[in-house]
């Protein structure tokens, strides 16, 4: 819950005093590397645009407002995320280099950590008020995550103090909305996803980039930008591309089993199969399962979208279940080359039906039933389809699968 009483904190309660009282002297007391101080001087010292966002983590991409000349390789967007204790974000993580390669706090994890935490009842190391900083990044004397503070402060009232844009769980981040305008305009369906992502953006020379990077940095551009594309030209175009992403993933799936070959004019920035030795089935059930999800994200963080569009997202994964229940419900073994049959101590890899329908997994439940059933009137069309599938494969598929089935379809009718 927030607390309406947060109104930034004085310079006083930071450990900056601690730093610039230390900054010309390396001391290792806490154990502390002569690098990890630098940092520490830096990222207090620098500033950033921050996107951040409250969800299962607390997450906050920095984009440098300026390149300082001794700092000229710093990446130029990081990603600090923290999380609750016995998560994998416990301790602050960032997707700097100088991170991974330390696993240690570096300047963007020092420069948050300064700016959204409070060590007003922290007790102090000495009479001059010092507080000892810690590996991780903070001077929290508390053995638990600092997301803890984090949470009961709210993060959406210390980005207000900020000025940061701020997305809330289950909020559309500024950032995903900029990339999804940049699309649209664009107009294009078979675009490398590489040219819109966060990466490339934060330090592309092109238009594309600059509306990106002033999208998220002044709140009144965004707000033009998205007049200019609302929310429901730009779903429609993005589930454009996810139809034609689905029809090059069959037709790699067609491909390779009647030539064994995997190999096609495709442009795909993700990791492909074409190495013979690489399961084919194993690496197209998970681009199936991505495109499922990516269909649930957005109906999820677009909220209220038309009629047409949710017909057009059920229609997206009606072609999935149809397609992977035709090819592979009813095919012999023969009519496959071995080294699509990927045979396991489990069989679980056999085909895609058997892999995605055929068996029962909590991680990824009941292949694109699931996400039909968030909108069910959108189905109207395909009843007697989905009828027609119930009756196939009762019996062959998962007890599960079949269930949430005759859910879907009930609630269809209702």
């Amino acid at each position: 819950m927030e607390s309406s009483s947060y109104t930034g904190r004085s310079r006083r309660d930071s450990p900056l005093r601690y730093i610039k009282g230390q900054a010309g002297i390396y001391n290792s007391s806490n154990g502390l590397t002569r690098q990890q101080w630098n940092w520490a001087k830096e990222g207090m010292q620098s500033n950033y645009y921050v996107d951040c966002k409250e969800g299962k983590y607390f997450s906050f991409n920095l984009i440098p407002i300026s390149r300082q000349h001794d700092l000229i390789f710093e990446p130029p967007k990081a990603k600090v995320t923290l999380g609750p204790d016995g998560s994998k974000y416990d301790r602050p993580k960032c997707t700097c280099g100088d991170y991974i390669e330390a696993d240690r706090a570096c300047r963007h994890i020092f420069y948050i950590l300064d700016k959204v935490l409070s060590y007003g009842d922290e007790e102090l190391e000495d009479a001059e008020g010092t507080l000892p900083l810690r590996l991780d990044g903070h001077c929290l004397r508390t053995s638990a995550a600092p997301y803890y503070q984090l949470k009961s402060t709210g993060l959406a009232v210390i980005a207000r103090s900020h000025g940061w844009t701020f997305s809330g769980p289950g909020e559309w981040a500024i950032s995903s909305q900029a990339k999804d305008m940049l699309r649209h305009f664009d107009g294009a369906t078979d675009y490398p996803s590489s040219h819109y992502s966060d990466e490339y953006l934060s330090v592309s020379p092109s238009l594309a980039g600059a509306v990106y990077r002033l999208a998220l940095s002044k709140p009144e551009f965004f707000a033009d930008l998205r007049q200019q594309a609302p929310v429901e030209p730009c779903t429609k175009s993005y589930f454009k591309h996810l139809d034609r992403q689905i029809d090059h993933t069959f037709k790699r799936w067609i491909h390779y089993t009647k030539t064994g070959l995997p190999r096609l004019d495709y442009r795909d920035d993700d990791t492909h199969p074409d190495n013979l030795r690489a399961p084919n089935v194993v690496w197209i059930s998970d681009k199936l399962r991505n495109f499922v999800y990516d269909i649930e994200v957005a109906l999820y963080e677009r909220r209220e979208i038309s009629h047409e569009n949710r017909c057009m997202a059920f229609y997206l994964l009606m072609k999935m279940l149809r397609e992977v229940i035709e090819m592979d419900l009813d095919a012999r073994e023969l009519d496959y080359r071995p080294r699509v049959e990927v045979f396991s101590g489990t069989g679980l890899e056999r085909n895609l039906f058997t892999r995605l329908i055929g068996h029962y997994s909590p991680d990824y439940p009941n292949f694109a039933i699931k996400a039909m059933r968030t909108i069910p009137s959108a189905g109207r069309e395909y009843l007697e389809s989905l009828l027609d599938l119930r009756y196939k494969i009762h019996g062959k598929a998962s007890p599960e699968f079949s269930s949430e089935l005759d859910a879907l379809c009930r609630e269809i009718q209702d």
